[in-house]
């Protein structure tokens, strides 16, 4: 876990669940689950060669900042 804001309050990591196409560390594809005792949000990530996605997930998605970004101009 590493912090991204100088209190602490938030927090990120990464869990690969398959990687080079190799099951990593007892995960596989397929449904995943999470669980702590304090609220959390995930962000699913995919990569591929030409590919990739990425989705919320779980019920505790929210804003932590105010940010809005302006369309390009044309």
């Amino acid at each position: 876990w590493t912090n991204i804001d100088n209190a602490g309050n938030y927090q990120i990591t990464n869990v690969w669940t398959v990687k080079d196409s190799v099951p990593q560390g007892g995960c596989n594809n397929g449904p995943q689950t999470a669980k702590s005792d304090g609220s959390f949000g995930i962000m699913v990530w995919g990569l591929d060669t030409y590919a990739s996605y990425a989705y919320p997930a779980g019920g505790n998605m929210a804003p932590i900042n105010s940010v809005v970004v302006s369309p390009a101009p044309h």
